[in-house]
């Protein structure tokens, strides 16, 4: 390779240097560029958020005083609420609610959402006494409207086949409990209340009479040997049953007593007779009905056929639970506080 052409490699290197250093610098100074304008943005975007603020902060600002205090104690007026309301109907199925108002504005009022209650009584809840728990007791375990006359009380137990093992269990277990709530007590005498029990799914046993023993040890031994049938749901049968063979002379039925019937059931009767018919035909007649749903509210069907067969088509005659350990945890709750709650004593009289 002759002299001239080694110094022209060399030139040719030194160029293709120069080049790449050129084109390095031109990409630094592109990146700059956009990283000016980058911080450009950024900073116009920072400047506009504190402008708008600093509009916003001015008129409050304006009004502060260094001098005196922003909020002196005679300024402040405390807000006035009322008491709550009574709690509106129905009480059987649906909600219930109760409203409070604002009386005189001022420090501390509560919000619109503040001022009304609304409770779900179809779900029973252990802090609301005032639901179903009160209206039980109230009304069915008291003999709300004639607490000094004695009773036949009939429960008919649904047995079918949508209730698990697990659950007819809890049933049982409230059962026992409230045997020993009724205002009056069970017993032979004249004066005392008498109990029946009737268990029913496709097929309908009478497990208890009025005319058997009336002995609460007795009558928790039989709800305890009670076993779970599953099958069908023929409440209607279970009904005409009750009315031709339970509240009857022979069987222990008296003339001079009140007549109460708990129905206590998870659904809507898919067998047998029809239910409104049965029980406003051959029921009706001879005792109160009473009505106690568990876990309906999913069922507007189920709900429209108990609300039609409790005596009047009364709510106070509905009792709505959402399963069936909430049934167990209300009887328990009811023992609990009734040592407070003192019975009116039975006054027999047959004259």
């Amino acid at each position: 390779m002759t002299r001239q052409k080694q110094t022209k490699r060399i030139d040719d290197t030194i160029m293709k240097s120069i080049s790449c250093k050129n084109a390095m610098e031109d990409l630094r100074n592109q990146y700059r560029d956009a990283l000016s304008n980058l911080q450009e943005v950024l900073a116009k975007t920072i400047d506009e958020v504190n402008n708008a603020a600093e509009k916003q902060l001015n008129p409050l600002c304006s009004k502060l005083s260094l001098e005196n205090p922003l909020i002196r104690p005679e300024d402040v007026k405390k807000c006035v609420v009322s008491e709550w309301s009574e709690w509106s109907k129905p009480i059987g199925f649906g909600k219930i609610q109760r409203t409070r108002t604002i009386l005189e504005s001022g420090c501390g009022c509560p919000g619109e959402d503040e001022l009304k209650q609304t409770i779900d009584v179809s779900k029973y809840s252990i802090k609301v006494n005032s639901s179903v728990e009160e209206q039980f007791q109230n009304g069915f375990l008291t003999n709300g409207s004639n607490p000094n006359k004695p009773r036949d009380i009939l429960i008919i137990l649904d047995s079918s086949g949508s209730i698990l093992d697990e659950d007819f269990e809890f049933m049982k277990d409230g059962l026992k409990v409230m045997i020993d709530l009724f205002c009056g007590g069970f017993g032979y005498a004249e004066a005392n209340n008498r109990l029946a029990i009737i268990q029913f799914a496709t097929n309908v046993t009478i497990i208890h009479k009025f005319s058997d023993s009336q002995d609460p040890t007795s009558l928790k031994q039989k709800v305890t040997d009670l076993r779970h049938y599953a099958g069908n749901t023929c409440t209607g049968n279970a009904t005409k049953v009750a009315a031709d063979e339970v509240f009857v002379p022979e069987n222990g039925m008296r003339d001079y007593t009140v007549k109460d019937t708990l129905l206590v059931t998870d659904g809507q009767s898919n067998c047998g007779l029809d239910l409104r018919y049965t029980v406003a035909r051959w029921l009706q007649p001879k005792t109160n009905v009473w009505a106690l749903g568990i876990g309906l509210k999913s069922s507007l069907s189920a709900r429209r056929e108990v609300e039609s067969v409790v005596t009047g088509k009364d709510d106070k005659h509905i009792f709505s639970l959402e399963k069936f350990g909430d049934f167990k945890q209300m009887i328990e709750n009811v023992k609990a506080r009734s040592a407070n709650d003192l019975c009116q004593p039975i006054e027999f009289d047959r004259k």
